[in-house]
């Protein structure tokens, strides 16, 4: 893997990119960055889920009444 071919001085540099105006080392951007994809395909998992939901036909929506504005009798 490209981490396991990494030495202990390649992942304590600093990167090269600043992080607002801060410098971080390989290793930490490197962890931001798979958190950040984890983040995102979990959100993405999220949408799969909520698309694959079954709709419910049009039937049962006209056989639900709707609450009385006074409540339960």
């Amino acid at each position: 893997t490209v981490l396991g071919n990494m030495s202990d001085a390649q992942l304590t540099a600093v990167f090269p990119a600043d992080h607002f105006g801060e410098n971080r080392s390989t290793l930490h951007a490197l962890l931001h960055l798979q958190a950040h994809l984890s983040y995102h395909l979990g959100q993405l998992n999220y949408l799969r889920r909520l698309v694959a939901m079954p709709v419910p036909p049009a039937s049962a929506w006209l056989r639900t009444r709707p609450a009385s504005p006074t409540g339960p009798r």
